[in-house]
Parts: C-alpha cells; structure tokens; sequence
C-alpha cells in the first residue's frame, strides 16, 4: 500500500498526524507531494515531490493546488505506464495557455457582473473533489456565497437556489 500525503506548506497538522498513524500501523511505503522541500512532510517518506516555485502567500492557493494536483496525476499516469496519458500530462503547458487565452474574457465578464454572487459547483464521482475545491478557491478569492454538490444531489432541494441571473446567462 502506498499513502500520497499532500500539504502545500507541508506542516498540515491533520495530513502530519494522518502520517504517523500510517506510519505506527506499518501500513506501506509514501509519497509526499509538498511546496515545501524543508518541511516535516519531506522527512517522513524516502519518496518527495516537491513543487519547486508553486508555493504562494495568497489566501487561495491556486498555483500551489494546480501543481500539486498535476503532480499527483504525473505519478499515477507513471505508474500505469499509459503512454497515451503521458503524453497528454505533456501537453497541458500548452493546452492551459490556449484555455486561458480562450475564456479570459468570459471569466471577466463574469466577474464584472455585479448579479452574480451565488455560485454552485456540480461534479460527481471522481470530479466532485474537484467541485468542492472550486467552490473553496470562490469563496476565498471573491468572498461570495459558493457551493458544491454531486449532480444528482443538485435536481432537488439545491436546485431552489438559482436565481433568475444564473439561469438566464448562457455559455
């Protein structure tokens, strides 16, 4: 068994404690994916990632997070050995410029619109994770109101929430 233990700054006291319980019970080899080189989460596992240039002061950790996870997903595509996948690990510099190029003006002129200050993030199965972090990043950088729900959960109670000016922009 292998345990991939995350922490930006490497210092997370429930990721550290996660470790040691890991660590006590002889579970199996770790992976430690940090910003941090010189942190407590760097000595524990003979195996560290560390994301040279992605730590960050800002509240949101955005560029720490994104690396980290693409970090994580560079391990796994390795260990599957899929060549298909590694090559699009390659090609994500390349495919983040063009979307950032692409949707910067959408992503203003959403930002720009007073109306919205509700936000509600769908993702089910393996990209809920991901929902619940976009809603962390919105409200920490844009102080609204922002949820996250699986999309199924979404079609009752949830759905009560939208307003006319989210329902009525289109994408």
């Amino acid at each position: 068994m292998l345990l991939v233990a995350v922490s930006r700054s490497g210092m997370t006291t429930e990721t550290l404690r996660a470790v040691e319980v890991y660590q006590e019970k002889r579970a199996g080899d770790g992976l430690a994916i940090t910003c941090a080189s010189d942190s407590l989460l760097a000595t524990k596992f003979p195996h560290v990632l560390v994301a040279s240039g992605a730590d960050e002061l800002s509240v949101a950790q955005t560029r720490s997070f994104t690396t980290m996870y693409v970090l994580s997903q560079t391990v796994a595509v390795l260990t599957a050995g899929s060549d298909e996948h590694i090559e699009e690990i390659r090609s994500l510099p390349n495919c983040g410029r063009r979307l950032i190029s692409e949707y910067e003006p959408l992503a203003r002129s959403l930002a720009d619109n007073p109306r919205l200050d509700h936000f509600v993030f769908l993702g089910s199965a393996h990209n809920y994770g991901l929902a619940c972090e976009a809603m962390l990043k919105m409200k920490e950088m844009s102080l609204s109101c922002s949820e996250a729900y699986h999309f199924l959960e979404f079609r009752h109670g949830p759905k009560s929430v939208v307003t006319r000016a989210l329902s009525s922009l289109a994408f």
